[in-house]
């Protein structure tokens, strides 16, 4: 299952929201290094303070 699956998003919505994400620093992107067609979405240490101003 992923991430579009659990939360009900489009993966374009997601793409989009993950880009605004990552241009306020809030978290980073890695490819799979065994499937490249997958990604590995971290907070940052930015972002994980932003979670905890929520």
């Amino acid at each position: 299952m992923d991430i579009s699956e659990i939360t009900g998003r489009t993966k374009q919505l997601l793409n989009y929201q993950l880009n605004i994400l990552r241009k306020e620093g809030l978290a980073v992107d890695r490819p799979d290094p065994k499937d490249r067609r997958r990604r590995s979405i971290t907070l940052t240490g930015k972002g994980r303070m932003a979670v905890g101003w929520v």
